[in-house]
C-alpha cells in the first residue's frame, strides 16, 4: 500500500509541476505581448525616421507594412503610432 507521506509527497510534487507550467506559459505570453509592442514602437520609429535617410546623395523612402497599412487608411504613419501610444 501507499503511506500517508508518499501520497502527501505525489500530490505536492505534482501541484509543483502544475503551478511550475502555469507561471512558465504567464511568462511566455507577457513577453510575446512585450514584443508586440517594441515591434510597434520601432515600426513607428523607423517611419519617423525615413525621410531623413540619405543614400548616396538621394533621399529614400523606407516603406514599411506599417505604413503602408496607415497610407491605405488615409491617415500619415507618424500621426496614427502616436495616436496609437
Amino acid at each position: 500500500g501507499v503511506t500517508l507521506i508518499e501520497a502527501v509527497l505525489f500530490i505536492s510534487v505534482a501541484l509543483g509541476l502544475i503551478v511550475g507550467g502555469l507561471v512558465f506559459y504567464q511568462q511566455a505570453s507577457r513577453a510575446a505581448t512585450y514584443q508586440g509592442v517594441v515591434r510597434g514602437l520601432q515600426a513607428v520609429q523607423g517611419e519617423d525616421r525615413a525621410p531623413y535617410q540619405v543614400q548616396r546623395g538621394r533621399k529614400i523612402a523606407a516603406v514599411s507594412s506599417f505604413g503602408q497599412s496607415c497610407r491605405a487608411s488615409g491617415l500619415s504613419s507618424a500621426a496614427s503610432g502616436r495616436a496609437a501610444l
